[in-house]
């Protein structure tokens, strides 16, 4: 393995260039799930609801501009990254999911309950990371991310004791879990390999199992089914559809798709 890189060192380009994708496709995802949530801010079942939705979303949107922040100081040669935010590209590094509005409150408790703790992951690796710039931005979210756990988590236990709208939450966690499952990766090439040949991310670990097994206990603690589809099952997963550059699923109608 290469020696660690530190925050005050130059990246290879291949390493720069894997970093910059790497922070964009964090940064991306907790853009537009802070984005789609605000747009629940009058719309929720209730005010505290709202209420909530709004220091959600303020918050997600906030550790995106930390991330943000990254992808523009990204040493390559010399040279920082100009810095593109989410909504100023035409191609969002975002899972298929957050890109347009959430029909129902129901999509709204799925992306609180599936999407987050995927990005929550991947956030605790980079905290171990010896690049210190990712490091530090990593614990900052984390230490802030608390209060979306707990408040996601709550939102299950509140549907649970409605079946028609817990009928409609296991429906969107069963059209959102196969994707987040993906997020990860099928192997080890898809996951920023050049980073972690280069030791700046640390990912020794099966995040993919380790995500299904937390959200899994999640969703069964509330009293939601776990979809079948796994990481353990390669064959139950669309990976042809799977674009490992931007993470997320293309879609299956090509009309749609251009």
């Amino acid at each position: 393995m290469a020696p660690a890189t530190t925050a005050h060192e130059a990246l290879a380009p291949e390493a720069a260039t894997e970093l910059v994708n790497l922070a964009t496709v964090l940064a991306d995802n907790r853009y537009f799930l802070g984005r789609r949530i605000s747009e629940w801010t009058i719309k929720a079942p209730g005010l505290e609801q709202g209420v909530a939705c709004a220091a959600v979303a303020g918050e997600e949107m906030g550790f995106a501009r930390v991330l943000y922040g990254l992808v523009e100081r990204i040493p390559a040669a010399g040279k920082p990254v100009p810095l593109v935010t989410g909504s100023d590209r035409t191609e969002h590094f975002c899972v298929a999911f957050l890109e347009r509005p959430f029909g129902s409150w129901a999509q709204v408790v799925a992306a609180l309950n599936l999407v987050d703790p995927a990005l929550n992951l991947l956030t605790e690796v980079l905290a171990r990371s010896p690049f210190e710039s990712l490091a530090k931005r990593a614990a900052r979210i984390l230490d802030e991310e608390g209060f979306h756990d707990r408040y996601a988590i709550g939102r299950l236990h509140d549907a649970a004791r409605f079946p028609a709208e817990a009928a409609r939450v296991q429906a969107a966690v069963a059209e959102l879990w196969p994707e987040m499952v993906m997020w990860f990766g099928r192997d080890r090439a898809s996951r920023w390999p050049v980073l972690i040949d280069a030791g700046i991310l640390p990912m020794g670990d099966d995040l993919a199992g380790t995500y299904e097994q937390r959200v899994g206990e999640r969703l069964r603690s509330t009293g939601f089914g776990v979809p079948q589809t796994s990481s353990g099952q390669p064959g139950s997963l669309p990976w042809q559809r799977w674009d490992p550059v931007v993470r997320r699923l293309r879609s299956a109608d090509p009309e749609a798709a251009s």
